[in-house]
């Protein structure tokens, strides 16, 4: 059974009404509770979310008062399998690196595989050019916490893939760099059942600064 609290809950989120979510937290009902237990196909909506993240992928301010009011980071949904951290970076919102950054502190697995098999790393790397220079400070600050905190052979293994082919196909230098330097990646290493090498990548991408970094770091 679901929860017609979280059903609630959920809904003064999405509508963006703080107040309501004010009345509805004075009521102290259960927040560890997804929306409904259903699973149901649909694309990223309230089915089967939990309010941690309905918030995760709507607001900062609404994220910070249900971790506030008791709601746990370390919740994983019936569809994607995504944690709120992954939510979060689901999105397009110019806050969504700090949010993540906020629920990893919280307790949001960093080393979570989704059922599309994206990670919170990977999803941290990509990096749009519509990002104002504060939203990129802000995905390297997350990229070197998870770069450090994550098993990076466990996600790789799971996922299929890892951080550096994905920040060489979005052409994320200061990301690419940052792996590198961590060494925590092989920087030969293909996706699981890909062809191409991040430099083959870099090559196709017509990235010049890219592949002179990789083939500092050794690719070949």
């Amino acid at each position: 059974m679901g929860s017609s609290y979280s059903k609630e809950v959920n809904s003064a989120i999405e509508a963006g009404n703080m107040e309501e979510l004010n009345e509805l937290l004075k009521e102290k009902g259960d927040l560890n509770q997804p929306q409904s237990s259903i699973h149901i196909f649909r694309t990223l909506d309230l089915a089967n979310l939990y309010p941690i993240e309905v918030a995760a992928k709507t607001s900062e301010a609404m994220t910070d008062r249900l971790l506030a009011a008791g709601a746990k980071a370390d919740v994983v949904d019936d569809y994607l399998e995504y944690t709120p951290m992954m939510y979060a970076l689901s999105t397009n919102h110019e806050d969504r690196f700090r949010i993540a950054i906020k629920l990893l502190a919280a307790g949001s697995d960093p080393q979570q595989v989704a059922t599309n098999k994206n990670t919170a790393i990977n999803l941290t790397v990509q990096v749009l050019d519509t990002d104002s220079e504060q939203a990129r400070d802000e995905s390297m600050q997350l990229l070197r916490s998870l770069l450090r905190t994550c098993d990076m052979d466990r996600v790789v293994s799971r996922s299929g893939t890892n951080p550096l082919i994905e920040a060489v196909s979005y052409d994320n230098y200061e990301a690419a760099e940052l792996i590198l330097s961590e060494g925590v990646v092989d920087v030969n290493a293909k996706r699981t059942g890909g062809k191409k090498t991040p430099l083959e990548i870099a090559r196709r991408n017509n990235n010049e600064a890219m592949q002179k970094l990789l083939i500092r770091y050794g690719a070949k």
